[in-house]
């Protein structure tokens, strides 16, 4: 009777216990309920003591049962390594310790940017901003921004007279300023030697293009007198009918830039250049290395000089499935004695296409802006070269790089605003395209 009771007591204490004082499945830090791997009595070792069961996995808790065989059971708390972004540890009955599956925080939503809070401890999504500047893109709900690439265009921002941008996002371009200038209401014109004076030829040695006025030039132009800009210069893009165009050069006495001189996308078209990636959807290199295609191992490469007295063509991005690439920024050199810019100067990258299909071409690179003064130089405005980002519905649309800015003079100032940064990379459904890397900015005075 007595060898009855005894036998009884010790199924009873093997049968529904662990016997080791451990935790019985009770939900642990990381969310994951820990066990341990099932195995028939007949293939556990006989043991007496704890120390005769260790298995030489360290996230298990090794013990002897009542009933003399060995358990090893599964802690998976003791795998967390206390970081939330990089996933839930697990516990491996060979391997030990492995990583979990990182937090990805994507929530499907073209009009958000992702990202795994640490501090926190949790996803958190904001409101598409590529160009931070506190006004997500009007094609996303709440959004106001006309144009995501440009921190100067904004609706939470007032218009800029007389730059030939909307940028308070109204719709209308210079809308509500008071005239600075007597406006000349010429059409878009194309600049050659036979054009008149109301398009800005030359008239006795000079260049004056008047505020409101838009004009288009391109190539090498030498004036022996001053080139005044006080409206809007745009330079032709560069195509295969005009393989001369997307670079502007003026040499005069002196050259003031108080209006705008665009060079935006007009360099290399897409799949075009020497930065341009031979990878589907990856961006264009020029003042640093184009962003990464999600399927692909590097962007576009870097190329041309950061100190030389020369700038390039901005390279077009990689183009994707039927997409061509964006186009790279133009070229803009000024010449002269004294060059001084209050407006802008702008030779952007574009942004690559898009028809619906999964690999949209990569974002184009800023180009070059050279400022060459024999007396000084000096600049309050804006001077940008930015690549483009990848297109924001682009699974595999990486970010252009940016571009060379670059000032000579024995004397000068730089009291204004030089813009270099790389584009943003498009990162979508478990995709993640790269960001153009920022571009130079170089200066001896």
């Amino acid at each position: 009777m007595l060898a009855l009771t005894t036998l009884w007591l010790l199924a009873a204490c093997d049968g529904g216990g662990d016997g080791d004082g451990g935790v019985d499945g009770g939900a642990m830090d990381t969310g994951v309920i820990d066990a341990f791997v099932p195995r028939r009595d007949g293939d556990l070792p006989r043991c007496e003591r704890d120390e005769e069961c260790d298995d030489g996995v360290a996230c298990t808790r090794d013990s002897c049962g009542m009933n003399g065989l060995c358990r090893n059971q599964v802690d998976i708390a003791s795998c967390d390594d206390g970081i939330f972004c990089n996933g839930v540890e697990q516990c491996d009955t060979e391997l030990g310790c492995v990583p979990g599956r990182r937090q990805t925080c994507n929530d499907d939503d073209v009009c958000t940017i992702d990202r795994c809070s640490e501090e926190e401890k949790l996803c958190e999504h904001f409101p598409r901003d590529l160009d931070e500047d506190g006004d997500p893109d009007w094609f996303c709900s709440g959004g106001g921004d006309c144009d995501d690439t440009n921190s100067l265009v904004s609706s939470l921002i007032n218009e800029v007279c007389d730059d030939g941008i909307d940028n308070d996002c109204d719709g209308t371009v210079d809308n509500g300023c008071a005239t600075q200038c007597t406006r000349d209401d010429s059409p878009v014109v194309n600049f050659d030697d036979t054009c008149d004076a109301s398009c800005g030829a030359p008239v006795d040695g000079e260049l004056f293009v008047p505020c409101g006025a838009v004009v288009t030039m391109y190539g090498e132009h030498v004036f022996s007198g001053g080139a005044v800009i006080e409206g809007r210069v745009r330079v032709q893009p560069r195509t295969g009918a005009v393989p001369t165009a997307g670079s502007l050069v003026i040499d005069a006495s002196t050259i003031t830039v108080a209006g705008l001189i665009d060079a935006n996308a007009s360099g290399f078209n897409g799949g075009q250049g020497p930065g341009t990636s031979t990878c589907r959807g990856s961006g264009a290199g020029y003042g640093g290395v184009g962003g990464i295609g999600d399927s692909c191992t590097a962007g576009g490469p870097a190329y041309g000089s950061r100190t030389s007295r020369s700038v390039e063509l901005g390279s077009g991005g990689a183009n994707g499935f039927g997409d061509t690439g964006g186009r790279g920024g133009g070229r803009v050199v000024l010449r002269a004695g004294t060059v001084t810019v209050s407006g802008g100067i702008e030779a952007d990258g574009g942004r690559g296409g898009n028809d619906g299909t999964i690999d949209e071409g990569g974002g184009g690179s800023g180009g070059g802006i050279l400022l060459d003064g024999t007396t000084r130089v000096d600049v309050s405005g804006v001077l940008s070269a930015r690549g483009a980002a990848g297109h924001s519905t682009g699974f595999s649309s990486a970010g252009g790089a940016g571009g060379r800015i670059k000032l000579f003079a024995p004397a000068g100032t730089m009291t204004g605003i030089a813009r270099v940064e790389g584009g943003a990379g498009a990162s979508l459904s478990g995709f993640s395209s790269t960001g153009g890397a920022s571009g130079t900015y170089f200066e001896l005075f």
